[in-house]
């Protein structure tokens, strides 16, 4: 009996193939009885706030500002209300942009969480290698808070 080996590299195109086809094969195999279709609301009339959701950013970088311009778009359901950045032309420049009065505008996260909380979430935008410091801060003093990933990086 002659013995039959196959090489790694028609191994690969083999199970590519395989892996490729499986979910095309399956859904050819499904009865129309089977799958469902998923009904789409016509009107988009969602929850409304009776006030918008105040939240304080810290660090008014790329990320920062990409999560306040909602804020701009949508100011009865958000509004931003203190900033905390390092770049003082950053800072100045948010500031401006939101509104923001000069003793809600602080250097660091680090002095924006020395005040009791006044706002209801914080959006942390900080260095990835920061953003843990101010989420226990946060959490500390009562806010909600939107915190990319990562939480930390240990």
């Amino acid at each position: 009996m002659k013995e039959h080996r196959i090489s790694r590299r028609d191994l690969l195109k083999k199970g590519t193939l395989l892996a490729l086809g499986a979910p095309l094969l399956n859904a050819r195999l499904m009865s129309s009885s089977e799958t469902q279709s998923v009904a789409l609301p016509q009107d988009f009339d969602f929850w409304k706030p009776d006030r918008p959701l105040t939240a304080v950013v810290l660090g008014a970088g790329n990320r920062g500002n990409t999560y306040s311009a909602y804020s701009l778009k949508f100011p009865d359901e958000l509004k931003i209300v203190g900033v905390a950045e390092p770049i003082e032309f950053r800072r100045k420049r948010f500031s401006d942009k939101y509104k923001i009065p000069e003793k809600f505008q602080w250097v660091t996260w680090e002095h924006a969480l020395q005040i009791p909380k006044f706002a209801d979430a914080l959006i942390i935008t900080t260095p990835d290698h920061l953003h843990y410091g101010p989420a226990m801060g946060g959490l500390k003093l009562g806010y909600d808070m939107v915190l990319e990933k990562p939480i930390s990086q240990s």
